[in-house]
């Protein structure tokens, strides 16, 4: 501050007006600085760039990353997001795992944080490739990432509250595990799995299901304006949840069932949903009525429309 002071009373005797006013008004311009520089002290600071794999913790930091990434070693999880209200950029940079596929790694994984946006990565050939464990914290927001041929899943939500996962890619997940795999997975517990909200993501030919929403504590999730195309079981799969709402997904191809609800979930509201060629029903609901469907459409599916019949429009 010393210096600046010297460089204005240098700049004032010498006659130089480079600055855009005059210099009577220079003792109200320094003033001004100086009460900028005491009330934001960070403005200015420097984004951090991200190398090799890292532990990222210093809570409302910006990281990028400015090359690609391998992670060799096994069982580890290259990014760990350890602070809250971190920004990672990985600036569509790759991140590759030992293609064990099945060793417990991650490509990027969040520590019970919350206030993340992690975003433009590529993440590859780990177990899982983003993965929120979150046991009750959230509003974490995953955007235009792409986590494919990863051996379990791409992305999972663990028991997040209030998580953003919008124009992400998860194709060709799973087969490296003992169960089949999936692109996107939403799970519950007591702690969480609430609130959260899937909109425009891609989760295609995946081994296993392209969309999960699992078990008791997943509630009020929106799963909107995705698309599962070709994944060897379901489209989507609502398992032992209650509460949610899949509106205006696109389920194409997929081996098994468009959507499939399990005989332990109620009260899951189904609209504008459209099922193209599925292997067995466009929307096949086990629990037979207690759940609930409106407008949504059903084209060329093997085994029929939906079941119970009466789900979907037309069925040729």
């Amino acid at each position: 501050m010393a210096n600046f002071f010297k460089m204005v009373q240098s700049c004032t005797r010498k006659g130089i007006t480079r600055v855009g006013v005059s210099s009577a008004l220079l003792p109200a311009v320094v003033s001004i600085v100086i009460v900028s520089v005491l009330i934001f002290p960070n403005k200015a600071r420097a984004l951090t760039p991200v190398m090799n794999c890292s532990v990222l913790n210093t809570a409302g930091e910006t990281y990028n990353v400015i090359n690609n990434i391998s992670s060799p070693g096994v069982g580890a999880t290259c990014l760990n997001i350890s602070a809250d209200n971190i920004t990672l950029d990985c600036q569509n940079f790759t991140i590759v795992g030992n293609g064990l596929l099945n060793d417990g790694s991650a490509g990027i994984r969040l520590n019970q944080v919350s206030g993340v946006t992690v975003k433009n990565c590529i993440v590859q050939k780990f177990q899982t490739g983003i993965h929120d464990v979150a046991d009750g914290d959230g509003n974490n927001r995953f955007e235009q990432n792409t986590a494919n041929n990863n051996g379990d899943v791409g992305i999972v939500l663990g028991a997040s509250i209030g998580d953003i996962a919008i124009s992400n890619t998860a194709n060709g997940n799973g087969g490296g595990f003992a169960v089949s795999g999936a692109g996107i997975v939403i799970t519950g517990n007591i702690a969480g799995g609430t609130d959260n909200i899937l909109r425009g993501n891609a989760a295609n030919g995946n081994n296993g299901t392209g969309i999960v929403i699992a078990f008791p504590g997943a509630e009020n999730n929106l799963v909107i304006d995705n698309t599962a195309v070709k994944n060897t079981e379901e489209g989507i799969l609502v398992n032992q949840c209650s509460d949610n709402e899949l509106v205006g997904n696109r389920l194409i191809g997929n081996r098994n069932n468009g959507i499939l609800l399990l005989a332990n979930t109620s009260n899951n509201s189904l609209e504008e949903n459209t099922a193209i060629r599925n292997g067995q029903f466009g929307f096949n609901d086990f629990t037979m009525g207690l759940n609930n469907f409106v407008d949504n459409k059903c084209i060329a599916n093997v085994l029929g429309g939906s079941n119970p019949t009466g789900l979907c429009a037309p069925q040729p």
